[in-house]
């Protein structure tokens, strides 16, 4: 899917270079960061990531809120009473609960030191956002789900700065939308138990992950067939494997990843 969405942007590439049009594929055709024009690959990557981005992490934000919507029903009944209302503040808790993006790694340029650590040139630095979203110099109650949470700086879309997700405000959207069917359609639904992921990988050793409502699996194929927008998937995902263990970009043409839907909530109208 991946390699076909860069075959359609290049011929779109070429048809903006000749005929501008007043639209983002454009402005990226003529965008020049320190002087330089972007490759048509960074194009291409970019449009891909325009259209995979908040398929996955949408899909298991709405998982995880509907499970704990079902957990925790005195919440569900306050959302219910004045859905308009409430809604937006129900939905920061929805990002700071799930917590979907796990982490990310960056290696570190230049000394710094934070927190009382010296982090050195070369040094890896893993960003844990569902332990930030529970940190308890931020948040009173951090392991409450809390609807009338407010303020809730959480970081479910970044930081801030240039890399704060370009689709916060649609992913929103999506979610305010699928809970005012939900409410309308199932409004005492019920939620299915979370499932395990295992994840096999050169020795076939496997290592079963609590990924709660996300299911996917990691199969050592050796094939250099691998579609990267699904291996970022996995990356972004995975859970309580040692550094050591993750994949990193030399390693990802080896897997092939299955990414199975979340489990449905098993929903029961009025």
């Amino acid at each position: 899917a991946a390699l076909r969405i860069h075959d359609i942007t290049q011929e779109l590439i070429d048809e903006r270079r000749a005929h501008p049009a007043e639209d983002l594929l454009s402005a990226l055709v003529q965008a020049e960061v320190d002087g330089e024009m972007l490759s048509d690959f960074e194009i291409g990557s970019t449009m891909v990531l325009f259209s995979v981005a908040a398929n996955d992490t949408t899909r298991h934000t709405s998982s995880l809120a509907a499970k704990a919507l079902d957990d925790f029903r005195d919440q569900r009944d306050w959302l219910w009473d004045d859905f308009d209302g409430r809604i937006g503040l129900a939905i920061e808790e929805f990002l700071r609960w799930g917590s979907v993006v796990q982490n990310f790694r960056r290696t570190c340029v230049t000394p710094y030191q934070l927190g009382g650590q010296q982090i050195l040139p070369g040094d890896k630095v893993v960003m844990m956002y569902a332990s930030g979203n529970r940190d308890e110099a931020v948040f009173d109650n951090p392991n409450s789900f809390d609807l009338q949470r407010f303020p809730n700086p959480h970081m479910a879309f970044g930081g801030g700065g240039v890399h704060f997700c370009l689709g916060s405000q649609l992913a929103k959207v999506m979610l305010r939308e699928l809970f005012r069917e939900i409410r309308t359609q199932a409004p005492n639904f019920t939620t299915g138990e979370p499932e395990l992921v295992r994840i096999a990988r050169g020795s076939r050793r496997r290592m079963a992950c609590d990924m709660r409502v996300c299911l996917l699996e990691l199969v050592d194929e050796s094939q250099g067939n691998l579609r990267r927008g699904f291996g970022q998937v996995a990356i972004d995902c995975l859970l309580d494997i040692p550094v050591g263990e993750f994949p990193g970009d030399n390693d990802l043409h080896d897997l092939r990843v299955e990414v199975r839907p979340p489990i449905l909530s098993r929903s029961v109208a009025k």
